[in-house]
């Protein structure tokens, strides 16, 4: 059975009281702003759900043509990816896994000159987070270049990516919880609703990223440039700013 408008409606109605017609109104509003945003090529981003986002098909060439004319010209789709917790919550943590070594294994190819060796690293990483310590290795990529990578909704629990250009990296709801960032260059990257509890990010440059709502409890920000970076709504409890650069930065006051 498929999920429709008028199923959500009536769930909408059914669970806030309102009546069928308003939830209704609701519902064609919210679908309305989605269809908006994504017609001036906007990504859709739902916490806890996914990321829609606009791309270009570049079209299709019919090889039966001597001319090379486009059988199908190129258009517009949406591609949906769906967050960490979805994720978590429709597959066990080895597919989540196993979803990351193909999310970044192109971006790391160029840094590691045997493919085996790539997949080694990650599947070795998997493990480790899966077992807890138990088994396999904690990932090493330091000073990898992931330079506007897509990782969002990635796990990246205590991987260590210090000295790694992650500028303009799409790194929002990533768990990166314990990880070492410590000198990266994140720069313009989005970090929204990510976790960053304890993550080490002495020496990170934060300029203008994008860390709103993200959970940066106990994570150590010593000298990090965060100028010009947005953290409304950010927990920063415990959070260590020693020498931190925060000029031009939005933020309530740190708790």
């Amino acid at each position: 059975m498929a999920l429709t408008r008028s199923i959500i409606a009536k769930t909408l109605s059914s669970e806030i009281g309102l009546s069928h017609k308003r939830s209704a109104e609701i519902v064609s509003v919210l679908l309305n702003a989605i269809v908006k945003s994504l017609k001036v090529g906007e990504d859709v981003r739902i916490r806890n759900f996914g990321r829609f986002r606009v791309i270009s098909d570049s079209g299709r060439r019919n090889n039966g043509f001597s001319s090379g004319e486009k059988a199908r010209a190129g258009r517009k789709v949406v591609r949906f990816k769906c967050s960490r917790s979805l994720k978590a919550s429709l597959q066990d943590e080895t597919d989540a896994c196993e979803d990351l070594n193909n999310v970044i294994i192109e971006q790391l190819k160029k840094n590691l000159e045997i493919p085996d060796q790539i997949q080694k690293v990650l599947n070795d990483h998997c493990r480790w987070v899966e077992s807890e310590g138990r088994h396999g290795r904690r990932a090493g990529l330091r000073r990898f270049d992931l330079k506007g990578a897509d990782l969002f909704g990635s796990n990246l629990r205590s991987a260590n990516l210090s000295g790694a250009n992650l500028s303009g990296a799409d790194l929002s709801d990533c768990d990166l919880e314990n990880a070492d960032l410590k000198n990266a260059n994140i720069e313009g990257a989005s970090l929204a609703w990510t976790n960053l509890m304890h993550a080490n990010l002495r020496g990170a440059c934060l300029r203008e990223a994008d860390l709103r709502w993200a959970d940066l409890r106990w994570a150590d920000l010593s000298e990090a440039d965060l100028s010009g970076a947005n953290l409304s709504g950010a927990d920063l409890t415990n959070t260590i700013l020693n020498g931190a650069e925060l000029r031009g930065a939005r933020s309530k006051k740190p708790s």
